[in-house]
């Protein structure tokens, strides 16, 4: 096997060759962005969280002591992670690019998610002092990668990459303006996003691309032939696992089955997602050849204390395909901006990784509690006082989450968790673990959170449905996760083998019976 040349490993050479030139400069990031323990003898973190780093070994270091030891030498990571894993399996029931269903997804646009002040002048400049771009860029991009698995993000969701801003003849070509300065004259463009294409498949991340662009001159057959010649494209010299149609709703059946085809026949598990919001364009969309849709819940489920989230997840359990789930798009406004901020914003978070039938999306800047829109933003508030809250939880979450990954995956194996009332202040789901259904003990998993974001409640949970689906007999649960409490048993089950917890507002806890 013929090996590409590595990008990532030439990008690594170049900033350890420039070591030298980031010593005694004012250069910061913010601590959310080492997660990978940088310790260079430079580094300074003050109150904030702001740390000052050569940024020339600050991002070696991130390649050199993160990625590359996960790295197998024989293998080309410029190729899908299918092709890498050679692992497409012909199913009735799986479509090529079904593993996204599977997927936690971290949606961002580059230029905005990996912005920052890095000299601390107070402006966001092109090109600062020492000549280095504060806007985001596919390098800086690299280091968000340890902060992306932290939180158990298998998917990177890239919002357009194209030049900026669009237009007929330049919506193919990757934006040089995200080429970091640091290594522009080494690397270009497409050679640093490649390198970020490695970086990411090294670290089992895929990638999907926003690359279609909008108001296209002509008719359905040009348009249709330029959006298949670039998703062939970056199939063949980027590697990317995925596309996002924005456009295809507008194209004949004919002409989106076209496209799919011909990347499919490139690449078997290459997935294709549809810009859809309605929910009755979510079943078209699968059998149209997309595994997904973008999905209709932004602005319902976040109304919870409406009842609105509990009439969401029952619609989402009987779709065909599974739906995204998110609590806000690059588009809308910030859930953290609104009533109850960072408690609503914490709670969906949590619930939208186990929701049935679903997959989650997060979109840039929910981890720092960000209170601006993502399209209307210059920079994300990455030195939040609480900047670590979803990303410590989400670390926890997500470990629970792969341990039952093919359980919380089947909707056959969800059920709802009943309450007194149907008005009842709370939210329950259910799952078997897969395999063990009729079991007596430990072949059940709860999720139940109190949507009373402003009192602490008691519930009982009715268990007789799940107890007659499952076998399970016990009287004894553990307490996997809780915002409030450590892990232990619960033994507060009534004589009829119903369950009373405790809850303080918002509180979601995860519990094994």
């Amino acid at each position: 096997m013929v090996l590409t040349e590595s990008s990532l490993n030439k990008l690594m050479l170049r900033l350890k060759e420039k070591t030298s030139f980031g010593e005694n400069i004012r250069y910061s990031v913010p601590d959310l962005w080492n997660c990978f323990g940088y310790n260079g003898q430079e580094k300074f973190i003050d109150e904030k969280g702001i740390t000052l780093v050569n940024p020339y070994n600050f991002y070696f270091s991130c390649i050199n002591d993160f990625i590359m030891p996960k790295k197998n030498i024989s293998t080309d990571y410029n190729k899908s992670v299918s092709q890498i894993l050679c692992n497409f399996h012909e199913e009735e029931d799986y479509l090529g690019g079904d593993w996204i269903k599977k997927s936690s997804i971290y949606a961002m646009d580059v230029r905005i998610s990996t912005a920052w002040d890095h000299n601390g002048s107070g402006l966001l400049e092109d090109c600062d002092e020492n000549g280095f771009k504060e806007t985001g860029t596919f390098l800086k991009t690299i280091a968000l990668l340890p902060l992306l698995k932290k939180m158990g993000i298998t998917t990177l969701y890239l919002l357009p990459i194209s030049k900026f801003p669009s237009t007929t003849k330049d919506f193919s070509v990757i934006d040089s303006g995200l080429n970091d300065p640091m290594i522009a004259e080494d690397l270009t463009a497409i050679e640093e996003f490649k390198a970020l294409v490695e970086a990411c498949h090294i670290l089992d991340i895929r990638i999907i691309v926003d690359i279609i662009p909008k108001n296209l001159p002509g008719d359905n057959e040009m348009i249709c032939n330029a959006v298949l010649n670039i998703i062939l494209d970056y199939q063949n010299n980027l590697g990317i696992d995925g596309a996002i149609l924005n456009m295809g709703h507008e194209f004949p059946v004919e002409l989106v089955n076209r496209i799919i085809d011909s990347s499919r026949r490139l690449d078997k598990d290459f997935c294709f997602i549809s810009a859809k919001f309605f929910s009755g364009e979510l079943e078209l969309s699968s059998e149209n050849g997309y595994n997904m849709a973008t999905g209709y819940n932004w602005g319902v489920e976040s109304m919870i204390s409406q009842s609105n989230t509990y009439k969401f997840i029952t619609g989402l359990s009987k779709f065909k395909s599974p739906a995204f789930v998110y609590t806000e798009t690059p588009e809308t406004p910030r859930i953290a901006a609104g009533e109850y901020g960072k408690l609503v914003s914490k709670f969906l978070t949590i619930l939208n990784e186990f929701l049935p039938n679903s997959v989650p999306i997060i979109t840039s800047g929910v981890e720092v509690y960000e209170t601006k829109s993502l399209n209307t933003s210059l920079e994300l508030n990455w030195i939040n006082q609480s900047r670590w809250d979803i990303p410590d939880t989400l670390e926890a979450i997500s470990k629970i989450k792969n341990q039952f990954l093919d359980t919380f995956t089947n909707p056959n194996n969800f059920f709802h968790v009943n309450f007194e009332s149907p008005y009842t202040t709370a939210i329950g789901l259910a799952y078997i673990i897969e395999g063990n259904r009729w079991k007596s003990n430990e072949n059940v998993i709860i999720i139940v959170g109190n949507t009373d974001l402003n009192n602490s409640r008691e519930y009982t949970l009715f268990l007789e449905n799940i107890r007659y689906e499952s076998g399970n007999g016990s009287k004894r649960a553990w307490l996997l996760y809780s915002q409030n409490e450590w892990s232990h048993d619960i033994y507060d089950f009534d004589h009829q083998s119903d369950l009373q917890l405790s809850f303080k507002p918002g509180e979601i806890k995860i519990l094994i019976m």
